[in-house]
């Protein structure tokens, strides 16, 4: 969907939103409402939102003209003052543009735009069934907020009556700001189990000790001539400066998942907007935790990027001989050419390639 647009949703859109609102209401328990809202009514209900919370329109050029195609707005969480950097979202898009990767770009657009208006936490409230298959709702809500790096908060069973049949309401949410970090200036991880649960206790990085366990990420980024986008460190780096790594590497911080810490990291070191939708291709435990390792296959414009000046020098595209060469010779974190094969190795049996 990069063909797609956004700008301030108005008033003057209460139409065309009411018509992609609609369907929702009279065919879905996605909407808890019962009966279709007037124009009017919408309209109040764009600008009183609008006067405190970011309201989004999706913009598709259709035959020459702009449509709008989807919208979201942040919400109030809770009346009370403590909690006016909360917020709670809605996503609606049209029917026939679901599936299409406009929900994930309209919400990455939400919340860059919360980020800019200091709310720190957003929520989402999600109809949920038993029932399988439920005609009335399925579980894509709930899969895509996991997707967007959400996690599940709370359940509150039977409390939406629809269609004459009971729905619980799942609260999903997200922090958007680290807030330990922000307060104090640190890096604040989580801590794991040996078996990759989280303790609910958090770490300063660089300041664990044995037992504590956290997540590290690296991204290796392969082109179609067999070659990985390598990066050289910055000789400012405390650790390992002025030598080449791998694509992306980077701790995850605290409220983060492994994903989303490696999307974080690819888009502070190299600029890079790209969405992971897959699964670490492998994880290496070591001493301190786990350090997974994802593949992603793109054919990148080097000139096109945007480096981290604090934490990347340059980078180059190398095959898996030269990457060999540059560890045996020293300039290159001396990684086990096994580690090399393996990334080489497993990315040509994945099958089908995306670049």
């Amino acid at each position: 969907m990069s063909s797609c647009t956004f700008r301030p949703a108005t008033p003057d859109d209460a139409a065309d939103l009411l018509e992609i609102y609609a369907p929702y209401v009279r065919e879905t328990a996605i909407s808890f409402e019962y009966e279709v809202p007037s124009v009017s009514e919408f309209k109040e209900r764009i600008e009183k939102i609008s006067a405190r919370f970011p309201y989004i329109v999706a913009l598709s050029d259709e035959g020459g003209k702009e449509t709008i195609c989807g919208y979201a707005y942040g919400g109030v969480f809770h009346a009370r003052e403590a909690y006016k950097h909360c917020t709670e979202i809605s996503i609606y898009l049209r029917s026939d543009m679901r599936g299409k990767g406009l929900g994930a770009e309209l919400y990455r657009e939400l919340e860059r735009t919360l980020i800019e208006r200091g709310f720190t936490t957003v929520y989402a409230g999600i109809a949920a069934t038993r029932r399988n298959p439920d005609e009335h709702l399925t579980e894509a809500s709930i899969r895509f907020h996991t997707k967007m790096g959400f996690h599940h908060a709370a359940l509150m069973r039977h409390c939406g009556l629809k269609f004459g049949k009971w729905y619980d309401l799942v609260y999903m949410e997200k922090q958007l700001v680290n807030i330990e970090e922000k307060n104090q200036g640190f890096e604040i991880c989580d801590i794991y189990t040996e078996d990759r649960f989280p303790t609910g206790k958090t770490l300063v990085r660089g300041k664990n000790t044995r037992g504590e366990l956290h997540l590290i990420v690296h991204v290796c980024i392969l082109n179609s001539k067999d070659q990985m986008l390598i990066q050289k460190r910055s000789g400012t780096k405390s650790k390992d400066p002025g030598l080449w790594d791998l694509s992306v590497a980077g701790h995850v911080d605290s409220g983060e998942t492994s994903r989303e810490g490696a999307e974080r990291e690819m888009r502070e070191e190299l600029g890079l907007s790209l969405q992971i939708s897959e699964r670490p291709y492998f994880t290496i435990n070591f001493d301190h935790g786990f350090d997974d390792y994802y593949i992603l296959e793109r054919d990148l414009e080097l000139e096109k990027l945007r480096l981290q000046e604090s934490e990347v020098a340059s980078v180059m595209w190398a095959d898996r001989t030269m990457i060999h060469k540059m560890i045996e010779e020293g300039s290159f974190i001396p990684y086990h050419a096994s580690l090399i094969d393996l990334i080489f190795e497993n990315r040509s049996h994945r099958g089908s390639h995306k670049f």
